[in-house]
């Protein structure tokens, strides 16, 4: 009887410890990087909109896709939940706007915004090194618009600091115990603001990597 309590108890013991590993390699700190294309869903007729606060009639075209890349640092707390900052670039946004009023004139420039947010990000574990997850959260941008004419009229530089909702979905694949790629749509709304930069949401579609410490 004696064995067989001892056998029980360094099973149990054993159980235990393992689950006690599988728990251990669930959670940690994380860092990861990411680069894609971002898409903004406004158009020209936003640029327009700041250009008439600085008193200019404009037709602007803007080129709405553009390289983006992010930084990411963040907290596993076990298999389901984590929650993570980062540091995101939308690009570099080429403009083009035909003056009509007060002259006929034309004016070249980008519109550029940055921004850091912080996101609960929501998993679920699949097969084969697989997981799906799910991201909710707010982040802080600054949007600016680099603007210059060939000189008939005056136009001036803007920019605008905000904020607002952002969410996402992305799969994950485990290519080593520590190292993941991933794959990700994120959406940030409220990019700037009509009456100074044009205010515009962001469609990001990136490929990443992420170190995990544990």
């Amino acid at each position: 009887m004696k064995k067989q309590v001892i056998a029980l108890s360094i099973a149990a013991a054993g159980a235990l410890a393992a689950n006690a590993a599988d728990a251990a390699g669930d959670s940690g700190a994380y860092v990861g990087a990411s680069v894609g294309a971002a898409h903004l869903t406004s158009g020209g007729d936003r640029i327009d909109r700041a250009f008439a606060a600085q008193g200019l009639g404009t037709s602007t075209s803007v080129d709405r896709s553009d390289t983006t890349y992010s930084l990411t640092a963040g907290y596993r707390f076990n298999k389901w939940f984590a929650v993570e900052g980062n540091y995101v670039d939308f690009g570099r946004h080429d403009i083009h706007s035909t003056v009509t009023s007060p002259a006929a004139d034309s004016i070249g420039g980008k519109y550029k915004a940055d921004g850091v947010g912080l996101d609960a990000v929501g998993i679920v574990p699949l097969d084969y090194g697989l997981s799906a997850y799910g991201k909710l959260g707010w982040a802080w941008t600054h949007a600016k618009l680099d603007a210059g004419s060939t000189g008939l009229v005056n136009v001036s530089n803007a920019s605008h600091d905000g904020n607002g909702v952002t969410f996402g979905l992305g799969v994950s694949y485990d290519l080593t115990k520590n190292v993941s790629a991933d794959l990700e749509w994120d959406r940030y709304n409220r990019i700037g603001t009509d009456s100074t930069t044009g205010r515009t949401d962001a469609n990001l579609y990136t490929v990443g990597i992420a170190y995990h410490f544990w």
